[in-house]
């Protein structure tokens, strides 16, 4: 959160140069050009929170490596979870089936040259195989650091750091950076205690995509629970969650008396309830040289949620064929926005932007939605509202057509028609082929 005395004070008044306000005087400093995606979060994000991100940035890329086989020995598993939970005769259960998805070969500009379509054959088509999700309660936890990092019995629960060796070594670090010790002992007394709780604190909060895909979808699990054994644990947020995330939790079913708020520090938790995250294991993942998928299931279980709960909101004239713009972001913008658009409102596209409109009419639009164009990033996470569109992804730096990103996933598991397009970068940004979209929904919507 920004310091506020610290940031009405402070601005970047021109390129090079920071401008901080004391009482009448006013010192300037000259400093390296900044790159201009890096001069935006500085403006937006204000000079605190800017030094913070540097720092966690530092930490993951320098410090991580090193300290990573501390945590992984540390982390408790699936088997992990069940021993403890039989040795203490606490809750465990699996409460759906295992999964097998496959996935089809996306509509690009040029299709695919031989040699590339059996490779995407066997890295996407060959199958998928997701593990049974389970639902256990571990007794005596310390969630500890920002991240609400899951602390018991001599290891950390591997499921609340999503299943990632290096986000649970990221996660420990944070808290050892703000003088709070990743570790359990009498002598560490908790500043807080909850008796029964669910934690929706953790890495990448604060995303779109993973507060859907990572943290609401584990609360089927928690219904589950709480139809077995009659308790209602409280959940647990972020202290920061903004509201977009607190609407959409609103919309599966937990009204504000339902939740409480993470204090950070170190928090004492009698019984955590742990719903697991319902995704392929990364070593299968691994093995194919691809993100891991998340459950279809899952998914549409919190899209069945949000769409019956969420009444439709108008505020603006809604087009069932949506451009998805980035131009207020700090990257992957598409920099010759205007002739793709040129090309999209021949095909009766009209662009919006997700962050000026509320949760419910986010919903309402893509619920109603038949196509929809967009840059690479968390906008895409709204197809889960649709019903059979099309999909078509503007590719960013990180993107190719013979490695796509989890929009393709979910555009291919939720049922959709998906096309993407590659781009050019430029920066952080990307030029996008406008040919190359005409070609696209030519073949999708033609």
């Amino acid at each position: 959160m920004p310091h506020p005395a610290l940031d009405s004070r402070f601005r970047v008044s021109s390129p090079g140069i920071i401008q901080i306000k004391y009482g009448k005087f006013v010192l300037k400093h000259n400093v390296p050009l900044l790159p201009p995606h890096a001069s935006r979060a500085l403006r937006q994000r204000g000079l605190r929170r800017f030094l913070f991100d540097g720092i966690d940035i530092v930490t993951e890329q320098q410090i991580q490596p090193k300290a990573r086989p501390y945590f992984e020995r540390r982390a408790l598993h699936e088997g992990d979870l069940s021993k403890i939970c039989a040795e203490e005769d606490t809750f465990f259960a699996y409460y759906d089936d295992e999964e097998h998805c496959t996935l089809s070969l996306p509509t690009t500009p040029n299709g695919y040259p031989e040699d590339a379509r059996l490779q995407m054959q066997e890295r996407f088509a060959s199958g998928m195989q997701l593990d049974a999700p389970f639902v256990c309660e571990v007794p005596d936890v310390d969630l500890v650091g920002p991240d609400a990092l899951a602390v018991t019995h001599g290891g950390y629960v591997f499921e609340n750091s999503l299943q990632y060796e290096k986000r649970l070594t990221v996660s420990g670090l944070r808290s050892l950076q703000r003088g709070v010790w990743p570790t359990q002992s009498r002598w560490l007394r908790p500043s807080a205690r909850v008796e029964t709780a669910v934690s929706l604190v953790g890495p990448w909060t604060n995303n779109y995509t993973h507060w859907f895909q990572d943290y609401l979808t584990r609360l089927e699990g928690l219904e589950h629970y709480r139809a077995k054994t009659g308790e209602n644990p409280t959940l647990l947020i972020p202290k920061d969650a903004s509201g977009w995330m607190r609407d959409a939790l609103r919309a599966v079913g937990y009204p504000e008396d339902s939740w409480i708020e993470y204090p950070g520090g170190r928090v004492g938790v009698d019984r955590l309830v742990v719903p697991s995250v319902r995704h392929e294991a990364m070593a299968d993942a691994e093995v194919h040289d691809r993100r891991r998928v998340y459950s279809p299931t899952g998914i549409r279980w919190l899209r069945n949620r949000i769409l019956t709960n969420v009444e439709p909101v108008f505020t603006c004239e809604h087009s069932p064929r949506v451009y998805i713009s980035r131009e207020n972001a700090l990257k992957r913008r598409v920099v010759n926005q205007e002739q793709v658009m040129e090309v999209l409102s021949n095909w009766g596209f009209s662009a919006y932007r997700p962050e000026e409109l509320s949760f419910a009419e986010q919903v309402t639009l893509f619920s109603n939605a038949e196509a929809i164009v967009a840059p690479h990033g968390s906008g895409l996470m709204n197809q889960m509202f649709a019903e059979d569109a099309v999909v078509v992804e503007l590719m960013g730096k990180k993107q190719t057509v013979t490695s796509p990103a989890t929009e393709y996933y979910y555009a291919e598991l939720l049922g959709h028609d998906y096309g993407c397009v590659p781009g050019e970068p430029v920066g952080p940004d990307v030029r996008t082929d406008t040919e190359g979209v005409e070609a696209v929904l030519r073949e999708l919507l033609g």
